[in-house]
């Protein structure tokens, strides 16, 4: 093999036996060549040339599983099934117990195989000794549940485990669906007859074969061949580059969507606060090269981190100690969508189906309360008394610099006009007197917002013309990292950011945006017909990316630049009235949503 070259290396073999655990170990050498693995990482063997993996692999039973259900269908025997005309899940026993679930989903090509539940469930336990004592869950039985609702369909399994110590613990899975319903309800219980220490369980893995898009809000947006816990986006040696088992503060929707060529696999799971037992670990793996796997993993487990279970652990260092009567109780939900064109489907059905947390309190009780608290912005930490001019931004040496801008004037007169406080209202008054004077402005909060006719100011001309003369021929704007001395990190390597003339819909949107409005408050049609150029453009991008270089680089998503998207199309519908950019505008506004906390914790008031 050449440097930097791939290869693909198989091996085919037929097993004898059902098995839960087949191990595969691989052993690559490579005298002299040190080896990188994966993820990045160089470990000791790999600088000798040497690198060695283990997975495994489970052999279930060999089952025919009738025709794909047109209803709900719910049958514990003799193949326990569950499904209805979106989805089903087959579960097939494995050395007399059912260990591993298919999941098909309708597609518009018909029923196919979307991912696997694999096991019931995995359990470890600290044993006397203090070691950790791990099973693979498979149950014993497969039951219809209790009929609550006639129209639902609910099978239970009950997963029974006696541990070395004499402990007798019953693990039970419920598997629920609904008619009209494409999501599969899993919930787990778990009790014991004794005290146990417990140092993970979780509900059944689940692994879905083929992925082209996959999204985990606020941590991972992946398209095609692009990894999970990669440094594409972030330093290799960063504390948070692997993101295997997260904070759970890291999480803006506690939702995982996974799209591939048989539609969307969804992961729902409640985020909770502390204080709430329920508060759950989520692992994702996109593929599983932690286990050496190539398919795709979700895991909803508990002790939670990180009071239990450290960051990018799958077992706690700090056992949860269960005695008495209570159980412990798992509840998540998978989404099986044949239908769907992309990952952001089932996070868009979280957004319509819970209601999101209550904002928390204002701190200072109101927004024009607010607006007063922020002026002492300019009337202390921003003023230099020695310049008589404000910090416009305030950093290292290239990112520090001063002026007297009207907009900050603007704010102390909304401030004066808000607040109840005549001593405040007069120190405001005072300061915008003083910044006028300098500016040879009135001091009124229309000119210093505004500065002119506002049809004038808003439209912009001067600016237009200069984006029009920076336009491409293909109607985009590009990414310009070859500025040397100029720019806000002068001296500095703009490549780095990102590759000269990148194009991205966050190098587009904003651009567009601000030359649509020009066009709209002018009226001017033949402008607006030169932009269906660089609208049609934008069209070709599912990604939010490179709003903001100067703040992240050009691949990280960024709900910036759908942000700037929606502002655009909107922009070209109100003055066209074509509902292709109605729908493009609320196609960017689902894009924008991963970035935005749905959930709140109390001891986090600005999450």
């Amino acid at each position: 093999m050449a440097p930097t070259r791939k290869t693909v290396v198989r091996h085919t073999f037929i097993p004898q036996s059902e098995t839960v655990w087949a191990s595969v170990k691989v052993r690559v050498e490579a005298r002299g060549i040190p080896i990188v693995d994966g993820s990045g990482v160089q470990t000791t063997e790999g600088q000798n040339g040497l690198w060695s993996a283990e997975s495994g692999i489970c052999v279930v039973k060999a089952i025919s599983a009738p025709p794909p259900p047109e209803r709900l269908v719910v049958s514990p025997t003799p193949i326990p099934m569950l499904g209805n005309k979106y989805f089903r899940v087959v579960f097939y026993p494995c050395e007399q117990r059912f260990f591993a679930g298919r999941l098909e989903v309708n597609t518009p090509q018909g029923w196919r195989v979307a991912g696997w539940l694999v096991s019931m469930g995995r359990l470890v336990l600290r044993d006397p000794q203090g070691q950790p004592e791990e099973y693979r869950l498979a149950a014993s039985s497969c039951l219809l549940g209790p009929p609550k609702v006639r129209t639902q369909g609910e099978l239970v399994f009950e997963c029974p485990v006696k541990t070395r110590s004499g402990a007798n613990i019953t693990v039970q899975v419920r598997v629920e669906a609904y008619p009209e319903d494409n999501r599969l309800r899993l919930t787990g219980t778990l009790k014991a007859d004794q005290p146990i220490d417990l140092l993970a369980w979780g509900l059944p893995l689940v692994y879905v074969h083929q992925r082209d898009e996959a999204v985990f809000p606020g941590l991972e947006w992946l398209v095609d061949d692009e990894l999970s816990s990669d440094s594409l986006d972030i330093a290799a040696d960063h504390p948070d580059r692997v993101r295997y088992v997260v904070h759970p503060h890291m999480v803006t929707i506690p939702v995982i969507g996974i799209h591939g060529p048989h539609g969307t696999v969804g992961v729902r799971w409640d985020s909770l606060p502390p204080s709430q037992h329920r508060r759950v670990a989520v692992a994702f793996a996109s593929p599983d090269r932690f286990n050496h796997q190539r398919s795709h993993l979700v895991e909803i487990f508990l002790p939670p981190v990180p009071e239990y279970t450290p960051v990018n652990h799958r077992v706690a260092e700090k056992p949860y100690h269960l005695d008495g009567p209570n159980p412990l109780v798992l509840a998540a939900s998978i989404q099986l969508d044949g239908q769907a064109e992309d990952a952001l489907a089932p996070i868009e059905d979280y957004v319509k189906s819970k209601k999101p947390d209550p904002a928390h309190p204002l701190p200072h009780t109101s927004f024009p309360q607010e607006i007063v608290f922020s002026t002492r912005a300019y009337l202390e930490s921003l003023w230099d008394a020695e310049t008589r001019k404000w910090w416009t931004t305030k950093g290292n040496a290239i990112l520090s610099s001063q002026g007297l801008p009207p907009d900050f004037a603007a704010d102390l007169m909304l401030g004066a006009m808000l607040t109840t406080d005549q001593d405040l209202k007069k120190r405001c008054l005072d300061r915008v007197s003083e910044v006028c004077q300098v500016l040879r402005l009135p001091p009124r909060l229309d000119a210093l917002r505004v500065g002119g006719r506002a049809d004038r100011v808003w439209a912009n001309a001067g600016r237009v013309v200069a984006l029009l003369a920076s336009r491409r021929d293909d109607g985009s704007w590009r990414f310009n990292a070859d500025r040397p001395g100029t720019g806000p990190f002068v001296g500095m390597d703009y490549r780095e950011l990102g590759p000269h003339d990148a194009l991205e819909v966050g190098t587009c949107a904003r651009n567009a945006y601000e030359v649509l409005a020009f066009a709209r408050i002018t009226d001017d049609q033949a402008l607006y017909r030169e932009m269906i150029l660089t609208l049609a453009l934008m069209e070709q991008f599912r990604v939010p990316r490179a709003a903001q270089v100067w703040e992240v680089p050009v691949h990280t998503p960024d709900i910036l630049a759908a942000a700037d998207a929606v502002d655009a199309y909107l922009e070209a519908y109100r003055f066209s009235g074509e509902k292709r950019w109605l729908d493009d505008a609320i196609l960017w506004a689902r894009r924008g949503l991963p970035f935005v906390y749905l959930w709140s914790d109390a001891e986090k008031p600005y999450l």
